[in-house]
């Protein structure tokens, strides 16, 4: 077949194979990569949630007590 001739026997399959296996090395990095910066992105969402969640809390408990003091100061009128 043409374009056999020139390489020696079996020159062809290895070829393929070493760049087969480079480019699923590369796939595979490719992917962990990708896995890391989701899992990144994952704990930067659940940080900012935690910090969102801790000033809600902090806005109620204000509230709260100036609820009490008002509830306090039409009790005394």
């Amino acid at each position: 077949m043409p374009g056999e001739q020139d390489k020696p026997d079996g020159a062809s399959g290895e070829d393929d194979k070493s760049t087969s296996a480079a480019d699923s090395r590369q796939e595979r990095q490719v992917e962990q990569k990708r896995r890391q910066d989701d899992a990144q992105a994952v704990r930067d969402a659940i940080r900012a949630m935690k910090e969102l969640l801790a000033m809600l809390k902090s806005k109620l408990r204000m509230q709260d007590k100036a609820t009490q003091k008002l509830k306090r100061g039409l009790k005394e009128v």
